[in-house]
């Protein structure tokens, strides 16, 4: 093991925790950016297709919007510039110090401490809270990272390696060497991308997607099942998605003029989806609810009957905008 007392070790490059619900795509876009790539959150979070993910548990988990196929979203982010190395265990062994746990979290700290001090970032899942972080420096067995707290003005002290709260298991993932792919190539692949993403299958999961995850959605509602907590987190995480997904599917049209008028059909859908999840958040705000029992279903009425007909002008908008994304990916492109 290191000497704990050592040094902090730090990456040269400045980087701050974008305001984001969708941590993942937070954390990426930072390092990507401090890397020297050109994307922002909208780039990051199209090409990867975490916009066009709408997963739900039951009751309204809050552990729904992580629940990626990781895999998928890393072949995005080499198509916007940079290589991806990730550890991920995919296992969390319930006692703390199961020597399995422990050997997956010192492999991960190993692959976080050279990107360190080959002065580049990565990203963390676990940091203070089942959420992704960016590590820019280590201090003997520690992560340096900056996450979620930032946005609170909250202290973020070192984190050591096998503290982390990661229930999904231990990840890593590395951004190593640039890269480079012809523009329509990833813009076709980012537009497949989207219809999988949405579409995936739950495979016995606890999840459901797509249109199977709005209608989870709406019947926890209407049967005072869903945790007001959770409901309101989702809500929160989805409407962020629909929002890029607008504007990701805007930048494919003006980069490909020749899908443009197809691509309008979608753009529109999208923005219907965006503006029925955004009054989701109306109904439901996070910050008012920060301190309240975990435990609470929603139960107002009104505010149920509301959100169940937004849920439904979401979910017939964002299906028809696959459909039409599902045939302009199916098609030759004489670009490529």
């Amino acid at each position: 093991m290191l000497d704990k007392l050592a040094e902090p070790v730090t990456i040269d490059c400045e980087v701050a925790f974008p305001r984001v619900w969708l941590t993942w795509v937070g954390a990426t876009t930072a390092c990507l950016q401090c890397l020297g790539v050109e994307a922002d959150l909208v780039d990051v979070a199209g090409m990867s297709g975490y916009a066009f993910l709408v997963c739900v548990r039951e009751e309204l988990s809050p552990s729904a919007p992580t629940a990626v196929e990781w895999a998928r979203l890393e072949h995005g982010v080499r198509l916007l510039g940079r290589s991806v190395q990730r550890f991920s265990s995919g296992e969390c062994p319930a006692e703390p110090d199961h020597d399995r746990r422990e050997a997956h979290c010192w492999c991960a700290f190993k692959i976080a401490r050279r990107e360190v001090e080959a002065n580049r970032p990565c990203v963390l899942y676990g940091a203070y809270g089942p959420e992704f972080a960016i590590v820019y420096g280590v201090k003997g067995e520690s992560y340096l990272v900056r996450s979620f707290r930032e946005l609170r003005g909250e202290d973020q002290p070192p984190v050591t390696y096998d503290e982390l709260q990661n229930p999904g298991g231990t990840y890593v993932l590395a951004f190593p060497t640039p890269t480079s792919f012809e523009q329509p190539v990833a813009d076709r692949y980012a537009l497949a991308n989207a219809v999988r993403m949405f579409r995936r299958e739950s495979f016995g999961s606890p999840c459901k997607f797509g249109v199977d995850a709005y209608e989870l959605w709406m019947e926890e509602l209407q049967q005072r099942r869903a945790r007001v907590l959770g409901n309101s987190y989702n809500a929160h995480c989805y409407a962020e998605g629909r929002r890029w997904a607008f504007e990701f599917l805007r930048r494919v049209a003006e980069r490909n003029p020749s899908r443009a008028d197809q691509l309008g059909l979608a753009i529109e859908a999208y923005g219907t989806a965006a503006a029925a999840c955004a009054r989701l958040t109306e109904l439901f705000p996070y910050q008012a609810l920060e301190g309240a029992d975990e435990t609470a279903v929603v139960a107002d009425g009104d505010a149920i009957r509301s959100a169940v007909e937004a849920l439904r002008v979401a979910r017939d908008a964002e299906s028809m905008a696959i459909e039409v994304l599902a045939r302009i990916a199916a098609e030759d492109w004489p670009e490529i």
